[in-house]
């Protein structure tokens, strides 16, 4: 196995937290449990060559002190070996550099938000005008009338639609964004 360069560790870093970022959005996840999940399943814990790459890369490496304290760790040891305490202070450095890297990535899910938003005002505007367009079709009592609400009616619909999907989006951005 080749070693874990400073660059590739916070490349992964940033991967890791643009993965669950994606799977909080995708299945409305609560972002502590895709975290824990991601990172207890990430090769670079799983595999115990990793761990002192990770813990030499992260400016994190004392994190699991907010879990474990020394004694604890001295249990650990004893009972499970050094190797397993290295993966207990890799793993938390890690989850705290994902941590990190997903707070920085909170304004990118804000602009989104906005992006968004705008984006279901200028839908709200295309109904408006349908509907203007509706009320205009009504008043020149045209052969056509039928036809021509049918299909505007059809459109506003079909905005509706997507004014909904949009805002789904913003909703379960939102939560994510609260959940950093």
């Amino acid at each position: 196995m080749k070693d874990l360069t400073y660059s590739e560790y916070y490349k992964g870093v940033n991967a890791l937290a643009d993965i669950i970022i994606e799977e909080c959005v995708s299945y409305d996840s609560y972002l502590p449990d895709v975290l824990h999940q991601t990172i207890d399943g990430e090769q670079w814990i799983i595999y115990n060559h990793y761990h002192d790459a990770i813990i030499s890369h992260t400016s994190n490496d004392e994190a699991y002190l907010d879990n474990y304290s020394l004694e604890d760790l001295g249990r650990v040891v004893a009972e499970n070996g050094l190797d397993h305490a290295r993966m207990i202070q890799a793993f938390h450095a890690l989850e705290q550099d994902v941590r990190e890297a997903l707070s920085c990535k909170k304004e990118d899910l804000e602009e989104q938000v906005e992006n968004l938003e705008e984006s279901v005002e200028g839908q709200n505007n295309f109904i408006d005008s349908c509907e203007e367009q509706i009320e205009a079709i009504i008043d020149s009592e045209s052969n056509f009338a039928d036809l021509d609400i049918e299909g505007k009616r059809t459109q506003i619909a079909n905005t509706e639609k997507v004014i909904e999907d949009l805002e789904e989006k913003i909703g379960t951005l939102n939560n994510v964004i609260e959940e950093l």
